[in-house]
């Protein structure tokens, strides 16, 4: 655990200065999402004015702003170290509290569960999805978990076929689908966790679309919640902060326990 921890403190330093150097360089994200409008050139100045305003403000603020250190060896390493202690306490933070919100999401008996369920799933179905993929489709990264299968039965809790059970229906363990079942929301309604998590209180609609600014999570939500609904996918939103952080002790208590 204290590695972990450890390391989460440093995440930080590659989401606000790693990505977003890339982001301006090469015009994606991870070479996967496309900056569209980087050709904007106010969206342009302004990418590359909020790093630098960043980098002012938490990297070298705690230098330029300390006291002026004394004309010797010991204030000169006193007037160092406080500078960087600035530096790492916002870094340290920011980086336990994103640990904090990402790993509530996901670590709860239903979204671990289903994850388990869809990996079981997924490997029964290897040789029968291998059947019914296009063959234009076998070489795509996802391919097996977008399989669209033909004639699916979904079932309900109370034994009856989904109405969405017909030819072409997306697989029930697709990567979306699994990207839902295994996240889980909370507090959607409030802005105080919005800015507190960084928009991490919309964790399924992040995993969804990844490249979508997490100011725009909450105006997707009851969309793809909808959605959810409809082909009969598991989405679950907590109501407070304190019941999905209960929801993960419970399930740290479960794993704890003897077996």
């Amino acid at each position: 655990i204290p590695y972990v921890l450890f390391a989460y403190m440093f995440v930080v330093f590659g989401e606000c200065l790693k990505i977003p150097i890339g982001f301006i360089m090469d015009g994606t994200i991870y070479g996967v999402v496309e900056w569209i409008d980087c050709h904007r050139i106010g969206r342009y100045v302004a990418s590359i004015a909020h790093l630098v305003f960043y980098i002012g403000i938490i990297m070298l603020g705690p230098f330029l702003f300390s006291d002026t250190p004394a004309a010797n060896a010991t204030g000169g390493l006193l007037w160092t170290l406080k500078g960087f202690a600035g530096v790492f306490i916002h870094i340290g933070s920011a980086g336990l509290m994103f640990a904090l919100f990402s790993q509530i999401n996901h670590l709860n008996e239903g979204s671990m569960m289903s994850g388990k369920n869809s990996s079981i799933s997924s490997t029964n179905e290897n040789d029968e999805s291998s059947s019914v993929l296009p063959s234009s489709s076998k070489s795509e990264p996802h391919g097996k978990s977008l399989v669209i299968k033909t004639n699916i039965d979904h079932i309900n809790n109370d034994g009856s076929k989904d109405k969405l059970s017909t030819p072409l229906t997306p697989a029930k363990d697709s990567w979306a689908a699994e990207q839902v079942e295994t996240s889980n929301n909370f507090a959607s309604g409030s802005i105080f966790w919005h800015f507190l998590s960084n928009g991490l209180n919309h964790q399924i609609e992040h995993h969804l679309f990844p490249g979508l600014n997490h100011c725009h999570l909450s105006l997707i939500a009851p969309i793809v919640q909808k959605t959810c609904e409809e082909y009969g996918v598991r989405y679950e939103c907590y109501n407070t902060w304190g019941e999905i952080m209960n929801a993960t002790l419970l399930w740290l208590d479960t794993l704890s326990g003897d077996v």
